[in-house]
Protein backbone atom coordinates (compact mmCIF):
# COMPACT_ATOMS: atom_id res chain seq x y z
CA UNK A 1 0.00 0.00 0.00
CA UNK A 2 2.86 2.64 0.88
CA UNK A 3 4.62 1.49 -2.15
CA UNK A 4 1.46 2.05 -4.71
CA UNK A 5 1.39 5.59 -2.85
CA UNK A 6 4.84 6.16 -3.46
CA UNK A 7 4.56 5.30 -7.13
CA UNK A 8 1.42 7.22 -7.79
CA UNK A 9 2.97 10.73 -5.81
CA UNK A 10 5.47 10.22 -8.50
CA UNK A 11 3.45 9.97 -11.10
CA UNK A 12 1.96 12.73 -10.69
CA UNK A 13 5.03 14.86 -10.67
CA UNK A 14 6.23 13.15 -13.58
CA UNK A 15 3.18 14.07 -15.36
CA UNK A 16 3.47 17.47 -15.00
CA UNK A 17 4.50 19.35 -18.09
CA UNK A 18 7.48 20.96 -17.67
CA UNK A 19 6.30 24.40 -19.22
CA UNK A 20 3.63 24.74 -17.24
CA UNK A 21 3.13 27.15 -14.67
CA UNK A 22 4.09 25.79 -10.97
CA UNK A 23 1.59 26.97 -8.29
CA UNK A 24 2.72 25.55 -5.08
CA UNK A 25 5.80 26.32 -2.97
CA UNK A 26 7.88 23.58 -3.59
CA UNK A 27 10.26 24.01 -6.83
CA UNK A 28 9.18 21.01 -8.96
CA UNK A 29 12.70 19.47 -10.67
CA UNK A 30 13.40 18.98 -14.05
CA UNK A 31 15.83 18.08 -16.83
CA UNK A 32 16.69 19.35 -20.24
CA UNK A 33 18.72 17.83 -22.71
CA UNK A 34 20.59 19.79 -24.86
CA UNK A 35 23.25 19.91 -27.38
CA UNK A 36 26.59 17.92 -25.27
CA UNK A 37 24.90 17.68 -22.18
CA UNK A 38 21.96 18.16 -19.64
CA UNK A 39 20.37 21.05 -17.84
CA UNK A 40 18.83 21.05 -14.21
CA UNK A 41 16.23 23.17 -13.98
CA UNK A 42 13.37 23.54 -11.36
CA UNK A 43 9.93 25.98 -11.36
CA UNK A 44 8.15 27.31 -8.50
CA UNK A 45 4.80 29.94 -8.56
CA UNK A 46 3.10 31.30 -11.02
CA UNK A 47 3.39 34.74 -13.28
CA UNK A 48 5.79 37.02 -14.37
CA UNK A 49 9.33 34.78 -15.00
CA UNK A 50 11.94 35.49 -12.96
CA UNK A 51 15.35 33.45 -13.70
CA UNK A 52 18.05 32.66 -10.38
CA UNK A 53 21.48 32.40 -11.59
CA UNK A 54 23.61 31.42 -9.16
CA UNK A 55 27.40 31.91 -8.55
CA UNK A 56 30.55 30.03 -9.00
CA UNK A 57 30.63 29.24 -5.07
CA UNK A 58 27.70 26.63 -5.39
CA UNK A 59 24.36 25.91 -7.23
CA UNK A 60 20.82 26.54 -6.91
CA UNK A 61 20.69 26.32 -3.36
CA UNK A 62 21.97 29.32 -2.79
CA UNK A 63 18.43 30.82 -3.90
CA UNK A 64 16.66 28.76 -1.28
CA UNK A 65 15.52 31.70 0.80
CA UNK A 66 14.34 33.65 -1.95
CA UNK A 67 12.16 31.36 -4.04
CA UNK A 68 9.45 31.31 -1.74
CA UNK A 69 9.27 35.00 -1.37
CA UNK A 70 9.34 35.28 -5.30
CA UNK A 71 6.86 32.45 -5.88
CA UNK A 72 4.01 34.25 -4.45
CA UNK A 73 3.87 36.51 -7.53
CA UNK A 74 6.39 35.14 -9.85
CA UNK A 75 7.28 31.76 -11.87
CA UNK A 76 10.53 31.29 -10.27
CA UNK A 77 13.08 29.04 -12.75
CA UNK A 78 16.30 28.12 -11.51
CA UNK A 79 19.05 25.87 -13.55
CA UNK A 80 22.72 25.02 -12.65
CA UNK A 81 25.69 25.53 -14.96
CA UNK A 82 26.90 22.78 -16.53
CA UNK A 83 28.44 20.29 -14.13
CA UNK A 84 27.38 22.49 -11.08
CA UNK A 85 24.48 20.98 -8.67
CA UNK A 86 22.21 17.65 -10.77
CA UNK A 87 23.69 19.05 -14.34
CA UNK A 88 26.39 16.53 -15.57
CA UNK A 89 29.93 17.71 -16.21
CA UNK A 90 30.06 18.57 -19.72
CA UNK A 91 32.74 16.62 -21.75
CA UNK A 92 34.30 19.57 -23.41
CA UNK A 93 34.30 23.40 -23.42
CA UNK A 94 30.74 24.92 -23.97
CA UNK A 95 28.68 28.14 -23.93
CA UNK A 96 26.15 28.76 -21.42
CA UNK A 97 24.40 32.06 -22.62
CA UNK A 98 22.49 29.49 -25.54
CA UNK A 99 21.87 27.62 -22.63
CA UNK A 100 19.79 30.11 -21.00
CA UNK A 101 18.11 30.47 -24.61
CA UNK A 102 17.34 27.11 -25.02
CA UNK A 103 15.72 26.71 -21.92
CA UNK A 104 13.30 29.67 -22.00
CA UNK A 105 12.45 28.33 -25.31
CA UNK A 106 11.68 25.48 -23.60
CA UNK A 107 9.24 26.68 -21.02
CA UNK A 108 8.01 29.32 -23.74
CA UNK A 109 9.04 32.10 -21.76
CA UNK A 110 9.32 35.27 -24.09
CA UNK A 111 10.69 37.40 -21.59
CA UNK A 112 11.87 37.32 -18.19
CA UNK A 113 13.85 39.25 -15.04
CA UNK A 114 17.40 38.06 -14.45
CA UNK A 115 19.37 37.43 -11.05
CA UNK A 116 22.31 36.64 -10.85
CA UNK A 117 25.48 36.21 -8.15
CA UNK A 118 28.62 36.90 -9.04
CA UNK A 119 29.55 35.06 -12.70
CA UNK A 120 25.54 33.99 -12.71
CA UNK A 121 25.12 38.09 -12.59
CA UNK A 122 27.94 38.32 -15.44
CA UNK A 123 25.81 35.84 -17.79
CA UNK A 124 22.49 37.56 -17.39
CA UNK A 125 24.54 41.07 -18.25
CA UNK A 126 26.00 39.33 -21.72
CA UNK A 127 22.45 37.91 -22.18
CA UNK A 128 20.79 40.98 -21.89
CA UNK A 129 23.07 42.64 -24.84
CA UNK A 130 22.56 39.81 -27.20
CA UNK A 131 19.30 39.14 -26.46
CA UNK A 132 17.43 42.24 -25.69
CA UNK A 133 13.73 41.02 -26.68
CA UNK A 134 13.72 38.59 -24.25
CA UNK A 135 14.66 40.56 -20.87
CA UNK A 136 12.30 42.41 -18.82
CA UNK A 137 14.54 43.09 -15.26
CA UNK A 138 18.03 42.95 -14.20
CA UNK A 139 18.87 42.01 -10.85
CA UNK A 140 23.08 41.82 -10.34
CA UNK A 141 23.87 40.79 -6.91
CA UNK A 142 27.42 40.75 -6.22
CA UNK A 143 27.84 40.36 -9.92
CA UNK A 144 31.30 40.40 -11.73
CA UNK A 145 30.85 42.10 -15.99
CA UNK A 146 32.74 40.63 -18.38
CA UNK A 147 35.83 42.52 -19.26
CA UNK A 148 36.30 43.91 -15.76
CA UNK A 149 40.18 44.51 -15.06
CA UNK A 150 40.47 42.17 -12.21
CA UNK A 151 43.93 42.67 -10.15
CA UNK A 152 46.46 39.97 -10.96
CA UNK A 153 46.36 39.05 -6.96
CA UNK A 154 42.89 37.89 -7.66
CA UNK A 155 43.63 36.34 -10.91
CA UNK A 156 45.69 34.42 -9.20
CA UNK A 157 44.12 32.94 -6.33
CA UNK A 158 41.45 31.71 -8.97
CA UNK A 159 44.39 30.11 -10.87
CA UNK A 160 45.99 28.15 -7.72
CA UNK A 161 42.48 26.81 -6.92
CA UNK A 162 42.50 25.17 -10.47
CA UNK A 163 46.80 24.33 -9.89
CA UNK A 164 45.20 22.38 -6.57
CA UNK A 165 42.49 20.54 -8.11
CA UNK A 166 44.87 19.23 -10.88
CA UNK A 167 47.69 18.55 -7.92
CA UNK A 168 46.08 17.68 -5.11
CA UNK A 169 42.81 16.77 -6.10
CA UNK A 170 39.13 18.50 -6.14
CA UNK A 171 38.75 18.21 -2.36
CA UNK A 172 41.58 20.08 -1.86
CA UNK A 173 40.46 22.45 -4.18
CA UNK A 174 37.48 23.46 -3.06
CA UNK A 175 38.71 23.42 0.81
CA UNK A 176 41.32 26.26 -0.18
CA UNK A 177 38.52 28.09 -2.31
CA UNK A 178 36.32 27.93 1.28
CA UNK A 179 38.99 30.37 2.45
CA UNK A 180 38.40 33.07 -0.65
CA UNK A 181 37.87 36.65 1.85
CA UNK A 182 35.31 37.56 -0.34
CA UNK A 183 33.27 34.47 1.53
CA UNK A 184 34.52 34.95 4.92
CA UNK A 185 31.36 36.41 6.42
CA UNK A 186 29.50 34.00 5.47
CA UNK A 187 31.45 31.25 5.96
CA UNK A 188 31.66 32.04 9.85
CA UNK A 189 27.24 32.76 9.97
CA UNK A 190 25.77 29.78 11.91
CA UNK A 191 22.98 29.49 9.36
CA UNK A 192 24.27 30.38 5.50
CA UNK A 193 28.14 29.15 6.86
CA UNK A 194 26.73 25.25 6.64
CA UNK A 195 25.09 25.56 3.34
CA UNK A 196 28.20 27.32 1.61
CA UNK A 197 30.18 24.23 2.67
CA UNK A 198 27.81 21.93 1.46
CA UNK A 199 27.85 23.49 -1.93
CA UNK A 200 31.51 23.98 -2.51
CA UNK A 201 32.25 20.41 -1.34
CA UNK A 202 29.72 18.57 -3.33
CA UNK A 203 30.01 20.79 -6.22
CA UNK A 204 34.26 20.44 -5.99
CA UNK A 205 34.56 18.56 -9.69
CA UNK A 206 33.68 21.34 -11.18
CA UNK A 207 37.87 22.28 -10.79
CA UNK A 208 38.62 19.51 -12.65
CA UNK A 209 36.36 19.50 -15.43
CA UNK A 210 36.28 21.70 -18.83
CA UNK A 211 34.97 25.24 -18.00
CA UNK A 212 32.74 27.69 -19.85
CA UNK A 213 35.54 30.16 -21.82
CA UNK A 214 33.33 30.42 -24.93
CA UNK A 215 30.85 32.73 -23.63
CA UNK A 216 33.25 36.19 -24.81
CA UNK A 217 31.43 39.11 -26.53
CA UNK A 218 33.55 41.62 -28.65
CA UNK A 219 34.31 43.94 -27.22
CA UNK A 220 33.21 42.66 -23.54
CA UNK A 221 30.10 43.47 -21.55
CA UNK A 222 32.24 45.96 -19.77
CA UNK A 223 32.37 48.30 -22.86
CA UNK A 224 28.76 47.94 -23.94
CA UNK A 225 27.29 48.81 -20.28
CA UNK A 226 24.84 51.51 -21.77
CA UNK A 227 23.32 49.44 -24.40
CA UNK A 228 21.75 47.60 -21.63
CA UNK A 229 18.24 49.50 -21.87
CA UNK A 230 16.24 47.68 -18.86
CA UNK A 231 15.48 48.62 -15.37
CA UNK A 232 18.42 47.21 -13.21
CA UNK A 233 19.06 46.82 -9.73
CA UNK A 234 22.81 46.36 -8.66
CA UNK A 235 23.40 44.70 -5.34
CA UNK A 236 26.48 45.13 -3.61
CA UNK A 237 28.11 43.56 -0.49
CA UNK A 238 30.03 46.04 1.82
CA UNK A 239 32.31 43.38 2.96
CA UNK A 240 33.05 41.90 -0.77
CA UNK A 241 36.47 42.17 -1.86
CA UNK A 242 37.67 45.55 -3.28
CA UNK A 243 37.70 44.45 -7.08
CA UNK A 244 34.23 42.88 -6.43
CA UNK A 245 32.82 46.25 -5.11
CA UNK A 246 34.29 48.33 -7.82
CA UNK A 247 32.66 45.88 -10.56
CA UNK A 248 29.20 45.93 -9.25
CA UNK A 249 30.18 49.89 -9.09
CA UNK A 250 31.06 49.97 -12.54
CA UNK A 251 27.67 48.23 -13.40
CA UNK A 252 25.50 50.91 -11.67
CA UNK A 253 27.10 53.45 -13.34
CA UNK A 254 27.57 52.16 -17.09
CA UNK A 255 24.04 50.65 -17.11
CA UNK A 256 21.70 53.70 -17.52
CA UNK A 257 19.46 54.31 -14.89
CA UNK A 258 20.40 51.15 -12.91
CA UNK A 259 19.99 51.30 -8.86
CA UNK A 260 23.09 50.61 -6.63
CA UNK A 261 22.13 49.42 -3.02
CA UNK A 262 25.34 48.42 -1.07
CA UNK A 263 24.23 45.89 1.64
CA UNK A 264 26.09 46.47 5.35
CA UNK A 265 27.47 42.70 7.18
CA UNK A 266 27.01 41.57 3.70
CA UNK A 267 29.91 39.86 1.40
CA UNK A 268 30.08 37.99 -1.92
CA UNK A 269 26.73 36.18 -1.10
CA UNK A 270 24.28 38.44 -0.19
CA UNK A 271 20.93 36.18 -0.66
CA UNK A 272 22.60 34.18 2.03
CA UNK A 273 23.94 36.62 4.63
CA UNK A 274 21.11 38.79 4.10
CA UNK A 275 17.90 36.90 2.82
CA UNK A 276 15.71 39.22 4.74
CA UNK A 277 16.95 42.30 3.15
CA UNK A 278 17.69 41.21 -0.72
CA UNK A 279 14.17 39.55 -0.47
CA UNK A 280 12.60 42.85 0.14
CA UNK A 281 14.73 44.42 -2.32
CA UNK A 282 13.52 41.67 -5.14
CA UNK A 283 10.02 41.95 -4.90
CA UNK A 284 9.69 45.62 -4.57
CA UNK A 285 12.17 45.75 -7.70
CA UNK A 286 10.90 42.91 -9.57
CA UNK A 287 6.84 44.39 -8.49
CA UNK A 288 7.37 47.36 -9.82
CA UNK A 289 5.25 48.87 -12.89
Amino acid sequence: MRLALVLLVLGCVACVRPGAAQTGATPVPYTLPVEGGVIAYDVTGAGPAVVLIHGGFGDRRMWDRQVPALALRHRVVRFEFRGYGRSPAPTADYAALPDVLRLLDHLGIDQAALVGNSMGGALAVDFALVHPERVSRLVLVASVVGGFPFPEEDRERERQVVRTAADRGTEAAAELWLLHPMVAETRRDSAAGPLLRRMVLENREVWGIPFDRSDRLTPRALRRLGDVHVPTLVIVGALDTPANQAAGRALASGIPGARLVVLAGADHLPQLIRADTVNVLLREFLDRP
